[in-house]
């Protein structure tokens, strides 16, 4: 998805350049009849470079806004402001490879299946499902890491030590168009686990605390802590990590069928070399953890909410 500066259009450029030559025309004509004089080459001089200019417009015109998705309720990685962690990284990235971007914010949902169907260039943060295949390309290198991790009742605790011993049922939060490791895929297919749709992650954390669901996953990271979310949720103390279900890297994907989405990537590409190199994608994320540290939410971390110590009740294993 591209748009355009708030300038004069292609068209309207097209109509006045048979309007410029004309004009021309008759000064030339008119600095070339009888014999010729300082002042008419002057003006034949200001003529020819009129017609330059305007013929060179169009270039200047066209200059294109490189649109891309960007997810409403990710906080802190994507605010529904427009700003986040993510995002801060997908501007600078494009930036230093010369592509001037503007940020769409759109539910996650939508943003996801605009760049299947091509009619959206890029969305962010993706991580890989089987039905992107062919659909979606992603960048070379995530933009960051997080962790899906099993949230429970302080109340009401699983019965589960880890994933891998969930036996019965149990009904588990998600968020809708999220993507989380294929284990839990796997625990689904089987019907071991029952997955239970909600907008976002904060109210899955609410319906948790209510006693509404048995489980609730969050995906989170350094950036994103766990303390962040439960706050926003009201539900400190009374929620707690349980285990965890896998890792995944979040990447931007873009769309194969938009006729842009391959140029777009490689820019990307091309641009993420630079920040890391340059250190802006350090920098970037030194700003982002410092901001959640001074977060009343995040700092200091619960005890509840902190990864289990190995070989405790609620110890984490990765898949």
């Amino acid at each position: 998805m591209l748009t355009r500066k708030p300038m004069l259009t292609d068209s309207s450029t097209a109509e006045l350049l048979p309007m410029a030559a004309i004009g021309v025309h008759a000064a030339v004509q008119h600095c070339t009849r009888g014999k010729p004089t300082r002042k008419r080459r002057v003006q034949l001089f200001v003529a020819a470079f009129a017609l330059l200019n305007l013929l060179t417009v169009p270039s200047t015109l066209g200059e294109e806004k490189l649109v891309v998705l960007a997810e409403d309720d990710a906080a802190p990685w994507s605010f529904k402001d427009g700003t986040g962690y993510a995002n801060d990284l997908v501007k600078a990235a494009f930036a230093a490879a010369g592509v001037a971007v503007e940020l769409e914010v759109v539910p996650y949902q939508r943003g996801k299946q605009m760049v299947i169907k091509g009619t959206g260039v890029a969305c962010f943060s993706m991580s890989w499902l089987p039905e992107y295949d062919g659909k979606v390309v992603f960048s070379d290198k995530p933009l960051f890491t997080c962790y899906a991790d099993y949230f429970q009742s302080i109340d009401k605790p699983l019965a589960a030590k880890s994933q891998e011993d969930i036996a019965a049922k149990i009904v588990v939060g998600v968020v809708v168009g999220y993507e989380y490791p294929p284990a839990l895929t796997s625990l689904r297919d089987k019907g071991v686990v029952l997955l239970e749709e909600s907008p976002s992650e904060v109210l899955n954390l609410m319906k948790l605390a209510a006693g509404r669901i048995d489980a609730a996953l969050t995906n989170t990271n350094k950036i994103k802590p766990a303390e962040f979310l439960a706050s926003k949720a009201k539900v400190t103390g009374r929620v707690e990590k349980a285990f965890r279900c896998g890792e995944l890297n979040s990447f931007i994907g873009f769309s194969r069928a938009h006729p842009r989405g391959a140029w777009a990537q490689g820019k990307f590409n091309e641009g993420w070399q630079v920040i890391e190199k340059n250190g802006t994608l350090r920098k970037i994320e030194e700003s982002w953890i410092a901001k959640m540290d001074m977060e009343p939410s995040a700092s200091p971390r619960t005890k509840e909410l902190q990864d289990p110590p190995p070989g405790s009740r609620h110890a984490n294993r990765n898949d």
